[in-house]
């Protein structure tokens, strides 16, 4: 759901934009934006610099994008695009299956599950060390009398 306010600040970039890429957008989508836009909203676009995020919602970004992927692009640019969006898709993809492979996770469980267990074989062997020598202290306080 876009915000009436988003609807206005789309609607103002419009203005500023030249009337053949802007007739490129359906009447349909137009009118939308102009019925739907907040009037009372105050905008704080910069002509000069129209794409600066302090003066943009990130939301109107987003909807110009669409509309230049959808109305503005042409089919090469278009795929160049997609092209873009597989690569970074199968980057991703690749980067979860290394991440969370089954193999491997259950291999990082039975390391960790060694490594505990010899861990807790030493304190074990430690602690029977640490009380062997108070059990021959006190064995030595007893005898020696």
């Amino acid at each position: 759901m876009i915000s009436s306010n988003t609807y206005k600040e789309v609607y103002e970039i419009l203005s500023y934009m030249d009337k053949i890429t802007v007739m490129k957008i359906p009447e349909s989508i137009l009118n939308r934006i102009k019925e739907q836009r907040n009037i009372d909203f105050q905008t704080r676009i910069d002509k000069k610099d129209i794409f600066n995020e302090e003066n943009v919602s990130q939301e109107t970004i987003d909807f110009l994008c669409w509309l230049n992927y959808k109305y503005w692009l042409n089919e090469e640019q278009k795929k160049k695009i997609d092209r873009i969006k597989l690569d970074k898709y199968k980057e991703l993809e690749e980067y979860k299956k290394k991440k969370y492979n089954d193999a491997d996770i259950f291999n990082r469980k039975q390391i960790k599950k060694n490594s505990d267990i010899q861990e807790i074989a030493i304190l074990d062997c430690q602690e029977k060390n640490f009380i062997r020598r108070i059990f021959n202290k006190i064995k030595k306080i007893f005898y020696n009398r």
